[in-house]
């Protein structure tokens, strides 16, 4: 049997210190291509280009990316041929897919068959390709004991880099004595297993993290402003539902409102898309900026006949655009039956809740509003769903605005959160909310997610700017409704 030229040493490594690009480039496609060539497959331009985009970024890049760049190069192209090039890169080894991304990155060792193994920072969103043959074999000992013959396998661990670890030292400072952020007191990252076809393995370690780090977090209040509310005001039947909310949303960033029932997170979010009228303050929003909304509620007439296919179409988008927002949702069902073909009111809660995602992203928004995203949901798809969301925010690099309920989840699945309960009781990096004072008062020293504290919270303070409650003074208190 003929064997793989040995191409190995002409593809350099991720980037480090004194990292040549170019040459890192170029050695990647100069394998790619004697390697198809000793294949006897078409290693075409688009092919070629679409490669190089993803070894030039040397970061995950998902298709939308990849199809952006294709176009603003002048070429016509469309989400399914991007795909089909991706999916042929993937045949032939050349690229990986990042599940939990939804995006791709370039092998390291094309030329020799080996398992997805990577190392996914959460700070800065480095990934190193791990390439261990030892994590290989284990996993494979351990499937023959369970009796499981494997197809193939995805090892993602997800934990923070050197330089991430190193930096939030640095702005902590060394006198805390704290263990660096996404760490175990053992220093163990938290590590997703995926098989191919399924994303909801993560280790209960994982979900019991914040999702990014507090200096990531930090760097993306840095970048541009979507929306800004400043002193929100409404009452609603005598009672002030909303009382001076501040809120900004910055590019890339997911934010969750968290508050118990009646506590005015949908108002909010109503009064963000400018569907209810502030009596007092300001919103301001990027210009040109678009929105993509799922509601909490979505109910239909049992007697429309609206398929899933029609109820997309009705976004005013081709059918290449509904398929490419389906497989970005995990619900790649084809043109022509699948998924397209149900009656939306015969759709579980997930289904549903995944096909309003794939309506609210054909309007490509830059900024996604999910009004509780997992309502009517299982456990085990709150947890795909909001991974789910991640991905998306990675692979169209929008904003996430979320209200919910779930804060185990939520805690794991957000850069900031907010706790309103009527007026900004707190808000910051999840693991500074979780032990804030007043989010304890509102949710309990657990924060169990599926019970909430009776709280009365009388307006005998203001913040400061970490966060805290100071009193004020001499201030007298209007009864609360």
């Amino acid at each position: 049997m003929e064997t793989e030229p040995n191409l190995v040493a002409t593809v350099v490594p991720p980037p480090g210190e004194g990292h040549d690009h170019g040459r890192c480039r170029e050695g990647a496609l100069k394998v790619a291509a004697e390697l198809c060539h000793h294949r006897g497959v078409r290693f075409t331009p688009l092919r070629r280009r679409v490669l190089e985009l993803i070894w030039e970024s040397h970061v995950p890049l998902g298709a939308y990316a990849i199809l952006d760049h294709l176009q603003a190069a002048g070429k016509r192209v469309r989400p399914p041929t991007v795909y089909r090039a991706l999916d042929f890169l993937k045949e032939q080894g050349l690229i990986h897919r990042i599940e939990s991304q939804n995006a791709y990155l370039g092998c390291a060792d094309p030329g020799h068959p080996h398992s997805s193994q990577h190392l996914i920072c959460q700070g800065c969103g480095k990934v190193t390709e791990l390439g261990d043959r030892a994590v290989e074999m284990t996993l494979a000992a351990g499937a023959r004991g369970k009796d499981f013959q494997l197809a193939g396998a995805a090892v993602e661990a997800h934990g923070f880099c050197h330089d991430c670890r190193q930096g939030a030292a640095d702005a902590a400072g060394s006198s805390r004595g704290e263990s660096a952020p996404g760490e175990s007191a053992a220093g163990a990252p938290a590590t997703h297993v995926q098989t191919p076809t399924s994303s909801a393995a993560t280790s209960s370690a994982a979900t019991s993290r914040s999702a990014t780090s507090p200096a990531l977090a930090a760097a993306l209040k840095q970048g541009p402003t979507l929306i800004a509310a400043k002193g929100l005001v409404l009452h609603r039947g005598g009672v002030r539902v909303l009382d001076g909310v501040d809120l900004a949303i910055h590019a890339g960033e997911i934010v969750t409102i968290i508050g118990p029932n009646g506590s005015g997170k949908t108002t909010l979010v109503r009064t963000l898309l400018g569907l209810v009228t502030p009596e007092a303050g300001d919103i301001e929003k990027a210009e040109g900026l678009r929105i993509g909304y799922v509601p909490q509620a979505f109910a239909v007439d049992p007697n429309l006949p609206l398929t899933v296919r029609r109820f997309l179409a009705m976004a005013g988008r081709g059918r290449a655009d509904i398929q490419d927002a389906l497989r970005a949702v995990g619900m790649d069902g084809g043109m022509d039956g699948g998924i397209l073909a149900h009656p939306i009111q015969h759709l579980s809660g997930g289904e549903l809740r995944r096909v309003l995602l794939a309506r609210a992203l054909l309007r490509k928004p830059d900024v996604l509003i999910l009004d509780e995203p997992v309502q009517g949901v299982d456990i085990r798809g709150q947890s795909e769903l909001y991974r789910l969301i991640n991905a998306v925010r990675f692979e169209l690099g929008c904003a996430v605005l979320m209200i919910s309920h779930d804060l185990r989840l939520v805690m794991a699945a957000t850069d900031e959160v907010i706790c309103l309960n009527h007026h900004v009781c707190c808000a910051g990096h999840p693991e500074a909310v979780s032990r804030h004072p007043e989010y304890l008062a509102l949710f309990g020293e657990k924060a169990d997610e599926t019970s909430f504290a009776v709280y009365t919270h009388h307006h005998d303070h203001v913040h400061d700017v970490a966060g805290n409650a100071v009193p004020v003074p001499g201030q007298i208190d209007e009864p609360e409704a």
